[in-house]
């Protein structure tokens, strides 16, 4: 019986079909002892990756065994992979004498195998912070709605259970194109200008940050709202997120901090924030400059040169995208960031609405089933050779009947 050290941190098991076996079950079982009794924890298994399973236990201070997954292997290799293991508790727990056994039950002769992967050396779980200790005081949909208008997403589900969540340009951009000219009553057509807006805003929520007042002093708007007046009629068209835009600032070298301090330096709980890890796969260096942190009234601490920077900008795949509405001067990089949210989320769709060449028709059309029953919203319709995009539609199956109202829609997509 093969015999290995086995460290539930760091090591990978992996299982494949070894030729000459009849196919069977396996089953894995873990032997585990903790320092303190009566604690809630988690075994999960990863399968390349992927969580495939949880067990839901008690802290005992005596050896525990049981049984944490079965793998029902049959005619097929699915369960062949790399799988990992952790341990997950609400409080810090210590654990050792923690034992691996997978057992290889062969289904045409009964034979059994097993393998052990022992690690005495004790471990503990690493204390992480709960983040429902610290969500601000907002409702889910406030949020979830905030977060829709924040980067100009479409929320829709087939099924009633199961929903996708996309940019607009992306959900129209995956819809079909359709012709529908041959099916349009041509004495239905009604033509009109598209509405007309005086004023287009993209608001954040007011801030009372020190900084924030100081960059509304100095620039006579407040820190990452956009606001473009027209010379058209009609009323405004306004975008407001129910989170606060804390404006950061840079200390020294890409170290960069955020106040919550009103202008007379107290503090203040400030309105749900939203931030980018500024690069989710490694930290910031701080090229000439060492900070530290110390939880002591004396000494330096401990002295770092580089950090996980959060704030209003991302870098992915070389590219900075800020989460203001403008372009506007990066406070860790100082270059200015042009992949804003308007920029990257509203710019085409805004440009589609507000085009002199806009047009908003109200038409109606006799339909084969085929195209009535396949027809969604993000379908783009085209009618003697010009395109649209569906504000709205009704139909009616006994006659195959359907009414439009249709955007023109001008994209290059």
């Amino acid at each position: 019986m093969p015999y290995s050290s086995f460290n539930f941190t760091t090591e990978v098991l992996n299982l494949s079909y070894v030729s000459g076996y009849n196919h069977g079950d396996i089953v894995i079982r873990l032997s585990i002892q903790f320092a303190v009794s009566g604690k809630p924890y988690n075994v999960l298994i990863y399968k390349d990756g992927v969580l495939v399973n949880t067990t839901s236990k008690l802290t005992t201070t005596s050896v525990s065994t049981f049984d944490i997954y079965y793998l029902f292997t049959l005619d097929n290799l699915e369960w062949e992979g790399n799988y990992t293991f952790k341990i997950e508790s609400n409080e810090i727990v210590t654990f050792s004498n923690s034992k691996l056994l997978v057992q290889f039950y062969e289904a045409i002769t009964g034979l059994v195998y097993q393998t052990n992967y022992n690690q005495t050396v004790s471990q503990t779980t690493v204390s992480t912070i709960s983040v429902k200790s610290y969500m601000p005081e907002i409702k889910i949909e406030d949020f979830f709605s905030g977060i829709l208008k924040m980067f100009n997403l479409t929320c829709y589900s087939t099924d009633g259970i199961n929903y996708t969540i996309d940019t607009i340009e992306n959900y129209y951009a995956t819809g079909n194109i359709i012709d529908l000219t041959k099916y349009v009553n041509t004495d239905s057509i009604n033509l009109n200008r598209v509405k007309t807006y005086k004023k287009i805003n993209f608001l954040y929520e007011k801030s009372e940050s020190l900084v924030n007042i100081g960059f509304l002093s100095n620039n006579g708007i407040d820190y990452g709202n956009l606001l473009y007046s027209t010379d058209n009629d009609g009323e405004e068209y306004s975008i407001k997120l129910p989170f606060e835009d804390l404006n950061f600032n840079n200390l020294k070298d890409k170290l960069q901090v955020g106040y919550a301090l009103k202008t007379d330096l107290q503090k203040y709980i400030p309105k749900p924030i939203i931030l980018y890890d500024y690069n989710p796969t490694a930290l910031t260096s701080l090229t000439s400059t060492t900070f530290y942190f110390s939880n002591a009234l004396s000494g330096n601490g401990t002295a770092h040169t580089s950090y996980k920077a959060f704030g209003q900008e991302l870098l992915t795949d070389g590219i900075t995208y800020s989460l203001n509405f403008p372009e506007q001067q990066s406070t860790l990089t100082n270059e200015v960031v042009v992949n804003s949210l308007y920029q990257t989320y509203y710019s085409n769709y805004i440009s589609n609405i507000f085009n002199y060449r806009a047009r908003l028709i109200k038409v109606s059309a006799i339909l084969p089933i085929s195209v009535l029953t396949s027809l969604k919203l993000n379908n783009r319709v085209i009618i003697r050779d010009k395109r649209y995009i569906i504000n709205s539609f009704t139909t009616d199956l006994t006659t195959g009947e359907a009414s439009f109202e249709l955007l023109t829609d001008l994209r290059t997509l």
